[in-house]
């Protein structure tokens, strides 16, 4: 399971670097947030808590970026509370 989530990240990450296309860099990093937060919630569910700490910093991070790039952006603010609470909450 979690092999998967990795390399989905692996994948995507390289792909967040720069617009390829039509295929936004912007797009394709909100995705590597979402994925790290099913990676996240996903080990909970496992009882994994390293690994669930890991990836809700990881995207909390996503999050941070992105509201670099767009700040006051509500939908980014709101995911980045939510990383942080379920980060809080370990």
């Amino acid at each position: 399971g979690f092999a998967l989530y990795q390399q989905a990240l692996d994948m995507l990450t390289k792909l967040s670097d720069k617009d390829h296309g039509y295929l936004r860099a912007e797009n394709v990093k909100r995705f590597v947030g979402f994925i790290h937060a099913d990676m996240a919630h996903a080990a909970q569910l496992d009882k994994n808590f390293p690994q669930a700490k890991t990836s809700w910093a990881a995207s909390i991070k996503v999050w941070e970026e992105l509201l670099v790039l767009r700040p006051k952006n509500e939908e980014y603010e709101g995911l980045l509370d939510w990383a942080k609470g379920r980060l809080k909450d370990l």
